[in-house]
């Protein structure tokens, strides 16, 4: 699976001490000294994985959500007989 990369640009200081968390191990970060400053953000192997399974779980709930939409439609539009 390819690396997916971000580039944001972005003060340091944007980011709370949790962005430490993220990098240990799910990302890379490469810092440009530009004006103004850029971070770019590659996923890792061990990151794309986790990609990998929180997409699936979005897709599970959103088809969750779709059936309850759908089901609460229906409760809520039913044909009054004539």
């Amino acid at each position: 699976m390819k690396p997916r990369s971000s580039i944001i640009p972005t003060n340091p200081s944007c980011f709370p001490g949790s962005q430490k968390n993220l990098e240990e191990g799910l990302v890379d970060r490469n810092v440009y000294p530009e004006v103004p400053m850029r971070i770019e953000f590659t996923l890792t192997e061990k990151g794309s994985v986790r990609q990998t399974v929180m997409e699936a779980i979005r897709r599970l709930v959103q088809t969750w959500m779709d059936a309850e939409r759908q089901r609460l439609h229906k409760m809520t539009h039913k044909q009054k007989p004539v």
